[in-house]
């Protein structure tokens, strides 16, 4: 694999601290953050905001963790007519493998916290204006971590700037609209994010020091079942416990 430029892991540092700095505060006064953030929703000049964070939160996250899905598959079956994905085709299974195991680490998180959803905590519940529903445990988030788990492997990639400020937006922006819903707590965006940050480091040292050797026309469906299996099978048995 290519080597990692000096600024793209500067900026990997740089986005984790921020993330650790704003931990800070969250934890001492998680409640009060979590109101003043979803408390205000409900005055009616937030109204266009409130329907594009149900958007992104309901859709597009999805959309975007599903686009390195369908990009996988596309480089691995027409590779030889679409040069550029073909390129592309290590760091999507990079951030497969990040995605795979993300999926069952923060559901084991989940159940070992057990932490409620802020809409189910009195007298929390009271001060809040839920956007949308979610089911499970709140800490810690698995939307953050999924993004940020995809996401990381790109900035150690890219050495555009503008893409690596915009893909680092979308994962703070992502994260922040689980708050902003009212399905997700500061602490619980905010470890999401640095797991999944973390997860995508380490995917990314895992196929530099095991797969690269192996790399051939097959891996990437095998890359691409795999994932897509555990995230099932994740999904039937989270359905069948809640």
């Amino acid at each position: 694999m290519e080597e990692v430029s000096n600024e793209n892991r500067i900026l990997i540092i740089i986005v984790s601290a921020i993330l650790f700095v704003l931990l800070i505060p969250a934890i001492p006064f998680d409640n009060s953050i979590m109101i003043s953030i979803n408390g205000a929703t409900s005055h009616p000049i937030y109204t266009i905001l409130n329907v594009l964070f149900i958007i992104e939160t309901s859709f597009i996250h999805y959309i975007f963790v599903a686009m390195f899905f369908i990009l996988l598959l596309i480089a691995a079956i027409a590779k030889d007519k679409v040069p550029v994905l073909d390129e592309w085709k290590i760091i999507l299974m990079v951030s497969l493998i990040a995605f795979a195991f993300e999926e069952p680490l923060i559901n084991i998180l989940k159940l070992i916290f057990a932490r409620p959803r802020p809409f189910d905590q009195w007298p929390l519940m009271l001060f809040l204006n839920p956007l949308t529903s979610a089911g499970g445990y709140s800490f810690p988030s698995g939307h953050s971590a999924s993004g940020f788990c995809v996401i990381a492997p790109l900035l150690l990639k890219f050495e555009n700037r503008i893409y690596k400020i915009l893909f680092s937006l979308f994962g703070y922006l992502s994260a922040f609209a689980r708050v902003y819903v009212g399905v997700h707590f500061p602490t619980d965006i905010i470890v999401g994010s640095l797991v999944g940050i973390g997860l995508g480091l380490l995917s990314y040292i895992f196929f530099s020091k095991f797969l690269i050797d192996k790399l051939d026309d097959k891996l990437p469906f095998i890359v691409f079942a795999v994932a897509l299996s555990i995230y099932i099978a994740i999904s039937i048995v989270g359905s069948l416990i809640h």
